[in-house]
């Protein structure tokens, strides 16, 4: 049997991971896996590993160890829901005596913090430092202890039908205090250290109020909403699927949220050219739009974008059409159907080509304002269309084309009756 030197390598490593929500296991309990380590040792001896229960375990070639040990501490806090009622109470009674609102203190709870001890074998300095995202492959040493703390959450969250959210790289509190120990004997090794994960997931204290301009804009989206906007409830998904990345961490829905985002801008801005077709008297009828979206959203892009936009509008060569349908509907359809589980990168590149599915559209929007100014001002804007030089002060004024905001409430009037049109048309088939 091979024994580390005091000090030296291979050695173990702790890291103390305080849970944002606790999870139901006994204090003091503790799992431990062997996992294939491709790099570990390749020629080397097997090394003894003590886990913090007292566990000895053997670990050779080619192979590591993680082993999670759960302490569950009990704490007394403000009980949440209690507090914000309590606040709501104070602000009413305060309001209806017409007094200033004060800061009480308030009683506490006892409540439950789980922290995990995961224990995993290291085996040089650079295994250490090379640190990688958790879902890339082989992990590393930390991502790979968090890899199995993240099925052990799932598997309770299964178990307990729980309201816990997912346990998510976003999720982990973004400090994680660690220490050496020798792999063998569990002995210190120096002093504890910190170690900073690369998530924007940080929570702040109170928000930066809104400023004037801030406030301005406020009133714009609230006005929009008020009226179905589509490039409001655009915005809105597209803000999901990017919170479902950077803030929870959760890859497959922000590949539902960033496909759902995809479909309401192609059926929006569709919606909205051939409404002013018709308002301009070049459809007579509501025919070809009931025509339009009596069809699925593949037959639409390739029969009613292209006569009107121009540009190509293609599923087989490379392109920003070509992209969404692959990265973003087609990740969305695997992950709906299957339930699959998308890697990052994978939801990334969804939003990516999201990304550039909108500045293609926009692009073709602007390209044919003079064809459809209301639509193309009221989902560009004024800096939309002057980033891409075709703003024109007359054409886009409020004497020429109307106000953008009555615009988009008629459009809503009449999809209304388009879409009941569509619905009466698919029962009597």
């Amino acid at each position: 049997m091979c024994q580390p030197d005091a000090g030296g390598w291979p050695r173990a490593a702790v890291f103390a991971i305080a849970l944002r929500d606790p999870v139901p296991f006994a204090d003091g309990t503790t799992f431990t896996w062997q996992l294939a380590s491709p790099s570990a040792r390749v020629n080397g001896p097997t090394v003894s590993l003590q886990c913090l229960d007292g566990t000895l375990v053997e670990v050779g070639p080619q192979s590591t160890v993680v082993s999670l040990t759960v302490s569950q501490l009990h704490r007394r806090a403000p009980d949440e829901t209690h507090s914000l009622v309590d606040d709501a109470m104070l602000v009413l009674t305060s309001s209806a005596a017409g007094v200033a609102h004060s800061d009480p203190d308030r009683p506490t709870t006892e409540t439950l913090r789980t922290v995990v001890a995961a224990t995993t074998l290291v085996e040089s300095e650079w295994d250490f430092l090379s640190r990688k995202r958790a879902d890339a492959g082989y992990p590393d040493v930390v991502g790979r202890c968090l890899d199995l703390l993240y099925r052990q959450v799932r598997a309770v969250r299964l178990v307990e039908q729980s309201a816990i959210p997912e346990l998510t790289y976003e999720r982990i509190v973004p400090v994680i205090p660690y220490l050496w120990r020798e792999a063998r004997s569990g002995r210190a090794i120096g002093e504890p250290g910190l170690l900073v994960l690369d998530h924007a997931n940080i929570h702040e204290g109170r928000p930066t109020q809104f400023s004037p301009e801030a406030m301005d804009q406020y009133t714009q989206q609230l006005e929009r909403l008020n009226v179905g906007d589509t490039l409001a409830l655009y915005r809105e998904r597209r803000l999901e699927a990017r919170l479902a990345l950077s803030r929870d961490g959760q890859p497959a829905e922000a590949a539902v949220q960033a496909a759902i985002a995809a479909e309401v801008l192609l059926d929006g801005v569709l919606g909205m050219i051939l409404f002013e077709d018709k308002i301009l008297g070049r459809e007579q009828s509501n025919e070809p739009a009931v025509a339009a979206f009596s069809t699925n959203l593949s037959r639409r892009i390739r029969g009613c974008f292209h006569p009107r936009l121009g540009g190509r509008w293609t599923f087989s060569t490379g392109g920003p059409i070509a992209a969404w349908n692959e990265a973003t509907a087609g990740l969305r359809n695997r992950v709906v159907h299957r339930g699959y589980r998308p890697t990052r990168d994978e939801a990334e590149a969804s939003v990516r080509a999201l990304n550039e599915l909108e500045g293609f559209v926009c692009n073709r929007l602007a390209d044919r304002s003079l064809t459809y100014p209301r639509s193309a001002l009221a989902v560009l804007g004024r800096r939309g269309l002057e980033s891409r030089g075709h703003w024109h002060r007359s054409r886009f004024s409020t004497e020429s084309i109307g106000p953008v905001m009555d615009f988009l409430s008629s459009y809503r009037a009449w999809r209304d009756l388009i879409d009941e049109e569509v619905e009466a048309l698919g029962r009597s088939r």
